[in-house]
């Protein structure tokens, strides 16, 4: 009896799978739609009037928190980043999926809730962290060349 919205996800190898898995879940579930993309405000609109987001974009991690949405973070995609108190961290087993959407919809609370990208004097904090970051100690994200 909830309304899902699904959108595509990022372009990486497999997700044309999961875009089909979505396609056949829709056509079986009158109460879901799935778009390609929503745009920059329109989603911020859904964010805001949604119960909760699932997934693992960074998404859930910094705009949902900053607008009062709880959110699920499914896997480690976002690892190393700062959790708001609005963010569920589970793995990708099904029963812990739910477990955390039930404790969601139980939770009636929203946005009361410290957000972790929201603060006094942040560009100020900011210029700090980046003043102190020892550049020759970062771990760069890999990529895997393909070559045709």
């Amino acid at each position: 009896n909830i309304n899902i919205i699904f959108t595509y996800p990022n372009s990486d190898p497999g997700s044309e799978y999961i875009v089909e898995k979505l396609k056949k879940f829709i056509k079986k579930n009158s109460n879901s739609k799935i778009y390609k993309s929503l745009g920059h405000e329109l989603f911020l609109q859904f964010l805001k009037n949604c119960e909760c987001i699932i997934g693992n974009s960074s998404s859930g991690i910094i705009e949902a928190p900053l607008i009062g949405t709880p959110s699920i973070n499914i896997g480690d995609r976002q690892k190393g980043r700062l959790l708001s108190q609005s963010v569920f961290q589970c793995s990708n087993q099904i029963e812990k999926i739910k477990n955390s959407i039930e404790k969601i919809l139980k939770k009636k609370k929203r946005n009361n809730q410290k957000c972790a990208y929201r603060g006094s004097n942040v560009s100020k904090k900011i210029l700090r962290v980046i003043e102190n970051i020892q550049l020759d100690q970062l771990n760069f994200k890999k990529f895997n060349d393909i070559k045709f």
